[in-house]
């Protein structure tokens, strides 16, 4: 290889077009991308309206960005009526911007089909992500993509925050550095008491006493209220109660007054952020200024939390949580679980720089407070960051498999071995424990009998004259395994991911004849009871290290045996 092909660099087109949130957490996977390989060209494609306020990050990190509006294609100079001439003629024109940028890879982070289709278009060599081929058939190759439409756009069980999946799919491997803060942070934590959606945030009153009690227990800080000109009523409503009266001089009302660029700014000199679920805590993260999070409705805050070390989430134990956005809910139980006197804790305790663990909460906030929210703090991990329960003896079900398949992915996927610490166990978790590993066992029992009439199908095509009859009827006890599979996904929810994301796997087989494509079919049922051997043990050994807890009942039934 010559010196000049060594040196030559890669040009790889990000593309996203979902909401301002998903931009910045793509911003912060290309700044780690770039520090790893300063030679690639990156260019970044996205809306308009939710990326054209972080300009100014993006000329940072890339060396091209387009943006675009989906109004201005159906748009004419010409004429107030546009006909399909010239729609076509202007996305002619935007495409034709990227024929001169030679595009190695293009990637989707968006999976979604606007992003799908935008993708299919662009001029490249290679393609990642969700994209459609020449007939308009959706393709997902690439394993990281299809755990991500299998697994982060069907379920709640991903341990992986988003920056960590997008780092990966993009291809930066090493652990994120985390920027550090250059200046002395001000007296001043910046609130966002908003989010996009009404289940996503508490009422402005509970602000209200948040607000007030955090200004009278730290008088030293003021507080920045920030938020889009669209919730300028319900900031007028938390500013203007009688209750923050003689507050008014450190509260400083910024709501729908400044651009982003300006609250950024705010922000990166902060002691700490304070809100829900939003783009404002990933812009803290994007700056390295610690947060704290209340995730609410269909938040997930594994995916979520804003990237860094030692943030906090603090979640709802309610067992709807988190819901789909579109489910109704009027009681809205997961407000009330958590309380503000244990968010105010939290933050008086991040403000004198102690570190929020189980001893020092249960020292200091009352179990009526404690007993109904979770709360999560984040690490560094082999694969990013962890979010790690801070009281390990309320492990719930859900967490405990949100480790284990933070193993088992990061294992399969990057070939990292993570060292974490067994989940804590109480005796009903323990219990669930014990019966999942039955469903695994029949998980295993079907993919081994897929495995066995995928074998049957690649000997018969292999013959001289192949049996279409037989290989058809094997083919449909295939299709009767996945179903018993999905059922089985139907009864033991927890094993969902695998089997879901397998089940995508097994419709992107690659192959251009019936004996690759059963080959590969071979390969897949094995490495699914390669994963589900792998949780199976992991079961058992957690099981082993909590034999504290073991039930009663469990117990009995071991001695009459």
């Amino acid at each position: 290889m010559s010196q000049n092909q060594e040196k030559k660099s890669h040009t790889i087109c990000i593309v996203q077009t979902t909401r301002i949130g998903d931009a910045i957490q793509t911003l912060m996977a290309a700044r780690e991308l770039k520090r790893q390989h300063p030679t690639v060209k990156l260019i970044f494609v996205g809306r308009k309206s939710f990326c054209e306020p972080l300009s100014h990050n993006f000329k940072d990190i890339f060396d091209k960005f387009y943006l675009f509006d989906r109004r201005e294609f159906f748009y004419s100079k010409t004429v107030k009526k546009p006909d399909l001439a010239d729609v076509r003629n202007n996305l002619k024109d935007f495409f034709s911007q990227f024929e001169e940028d030679e595009i190695d890879v293009c990637i989707n982070l968006s999976f979604s089909k606007t992003s799908g289709y935008l993708t299919s278009l662009i001029p490249c060599r290679h393609r990642l992500g969700l994209w459609r081929d020449k007939l308009s058939n959706l393709m997902v190759l690439d394993q990281w993509s299809q755990y991500v439409y299998s697994n982060v756009m069907r379920g709640t069980n991903c341990p992986f925050n988003l920056v960590d999946i997008y780092r990966f799919i993009l291809g930066a491997k090493s652990e994120y550095l985390l920027p550090h803060k250059p200046k002395k942070p001000e007296k001043n934590i910046v609130v966002h008491p908003f989010a996009s959606n009404a289940k996503k945030c508490w009422t402005p009153n509970k602000w209200v006493e948040l607000i007030y009690q955090i200004l009278k227990d730290n008088p030293e800080y003021k507080v920045t209220i920030m938020g889009s000109g669209a919730d300028t009523e319900n900031a007028d409503q938390i500013t203007s109660s009688i209750v923050l009266a003689k507050y008014t001089q450190r509260i400083d009302n910024v709501v729908g007054t400044t651009s982003i660029r300006e609250i950024q700014d705010t922000i990166s000199r902060a002691s700490l952020f304070l809100g829900h679920d939003s783009m404002g805590g990933h812009l803290a993260a994007f700056e390295g200024v610690k947060t704290i999070t209340l995730s609410l409705g269909s938040v997930r805050p594994h995916e979520t939390t804003p990237y860094g070390d030692k943030n906090i989430n603090i979640t709802p134990k309610v067992k709807c949580f988190p819901c789909n956005l579109t489910d109704k809910c009027q009681l809205l139980p997961c407000h009330g679980d958590i309380s503000y006197q244990l968010v105010n804790y939290v933050v008086n305790a991040s403000l004198a720089g102690v570190d929020v663990n189980e001893k020092v909460l249960r020292e200091n906030v009352p179990e009526c407070h404690l007993g109904s929210a979770n709360i999560y703090v984040s690490s560094l991990c082999a694969s990013g960051i962890c979010l790690d329960t801070v009281i390990k003896s309320e492990t719930s079900v859900e967490d405990t498999f949100k480790v284990l398949y933070n193993i088992i992915w990061s294992y399969i996927f990057e070939s990292k071995e993570l060292n974490l610490p067994f989940p804590k166990l109480n005796e009903n978790t323990y219990q669930h424990l014990v019966n999942y590993r039955k469903g695994i066992e029949s998980l295993f029992e079907l993919n081994t009998f897929g495995e066995k009439f995928s074998t049957y199908i690649l000997q018969d095509a292999q013959l001289e004259k192949p049996p279409i009859e037989r290989i058809k009827e094997n083919s449909d006890k295939l299709q009767e395994i996945d179903t018993l599979s999905f059922q089985l996904g139907g009864i033991y929810q927890l094993i969902c991911p695998i089997i879901d994301y397998f089940h995508v796997k097994k419709a992107f087989l690659k192959g251009h004849s019936i004996l690759e494509i059963s080959q590969n079919a071979i390969l897949c049922y094995r490495e699914e009871n390669h994963i589900s051997s792998i949780l199976h043990e992991l079961i058992d050994s957690t099981l082993k290290e909590n034999k504290d807890v073991k039930p009663k009942s469990e117990t009995t039934e071991a001695v009459n045996n």
